[in-house]
C-alpha cells in the first residue's frame, strides 16, 4: 500500500531526511514521531510529492511516485498541518471542486451529504471557508481527503490548533475516517 525506500532530502548544507525506510500495509496506523525539526513534516512533503527528494523513492499501490506520479497520487490523500484550503469558497463549493479534481464528482452528488454530516459541516455547508474555525477547516480538510479513492491517508499533525474538547472527537473522526469509505462500492 505505501512503501518508502531509502527518503533522503536534501537543502544545502543540511540533511533533513536521511535515508526513511518503511512500509505500511492495509489498516495500518503508524506515527512518525521526534522533536521539532526531526525533519517529519519534509518527509510527509517527500511521500506525498509536494517536495522533491534528493534520493530514494516512494510506492503507492506499487505505482512510483518517482516514475508515474500522477498514478501514485491517485490512491493518496494529504492532510497538511495547516490546511489550504479556498476561503472564497463555500464549504460544499470546495468539497465539490476537489471531487472535480479527482473526477469523483459522480459519487460526490451522491455522498456529500454524508461526508457533511460525518465532520459536523452540513450546516456550515453555505458558509464561506475563510469564517470556519481552525477545527472545522481541519475537519473540512479530512473531508476532502475522503472524496476520491485514495487508500493512503498520510496527516501532519492534524490536532495542532483544536480545542481540547475537540481533540478527541477529531481523534474518534481520523481512526473512523480509515474505515469509511464513501466511494468504496464505486471502484
Amino acid at each position: 500500500m505505501l512503501e518508502v525506500k531509502g527518503l533522503v532530502k536534501e537543502y544545502k548544507n543540511h540533511r533533513a531526511v536521511n535515508g526513511l525506510s518503511f512500509t505500511i500495509k492495509p489498516g495500518e496506523i503508524v506515527g512518525l514521531i521526534g522533536p521539532n525539526g526531526a525533519g517529519k513534516t519534509t518527509a510527509l512533503r517527500c511521500i506525498a510529492g509536494i517536495l522533491r527528494a534528493t534520493s530514494g523513492d516512494v510506492f503507492i499501490n506499487g505505482h512510483s511516485l518517482h516514475h508515474d506520479q500522477a498514478q501514485a497520487k491517485k490512491g493518496m490523500a494529504f492532510v497538511p498541518e495547516v490546511p489550504s484550503l479556498y476561503d472564497l469558497l463555500t464549504v460544499y463549493e470546495h468539497l465539490r471542486f476537489i471531487a472535480m479534481c479527482f473526477n469523483t464528482l459522480d459519487v460526490f452528488e451522491e455522498k456529500h451529504e454524508e461526508l457533511l454530516k460525518r465532520y459536523n459541516l452540513w450546516e456550515k455547508r453555505d458558509d464561506l471557508v475563510a469564517t470556519l474555525s481552525k477545527g472545522m477547516r481541519q475537519k473540512l480538510s479530512v473531508a476532502c481527503a475522503l472524496v476520491h479513492n485514495a487508500n493512503v491517508f498520510l496527516f501532519d499533525e492534524p490536532l495542532i490548533g483544536i480545542d481540547p474538547a475537540g481533540a478527541p472527537e477529531l481523534k474518534r473522526e481520523l481512526i473512523r475516517a480509515i474505515s469509511f469509505d464513501p466511494l468504496a462500492r464505486h471502484r
